[in-house]
């Protein structure tokens, strides 16, 4: 198994019904600004976890994507 430092990690896919995430780790991963984008059973993401207290562009970066046009989020989320 090859481990790399958290601080290597700018986001985390979690694409499988059957993973297990502690507690513990997400507030590990959001204190390192490290998202986590979680995907349902079609492999679509869902929903997103980013700490919002340390990290101002992930905000930024959110709020840019929800003004975007409704052609362009289905095209990027495709």
């Amino acid at each position: 198994m090859y481990l790399r430092p958290i601080e290597d990690v700018r986001c985390l896919l979690v694409d499988h019904h059957s993973v297990h995430l502690t507690v513990p780790l997400l507030n590990k991963l959001a204190e390192s600004n490290v998202s986590v984008v979680f995907c349902n059973e079609r492999h679509i993401p869902t929903s997103m976890l980013f700490d919002l207290e340390s990290n101002g562009m992930q905000s930024k970066y959110i709020r840019g994507q929800l003004a975007c046009q409704e052609p362009l989020k289905k095209r990027i989320w495709k």
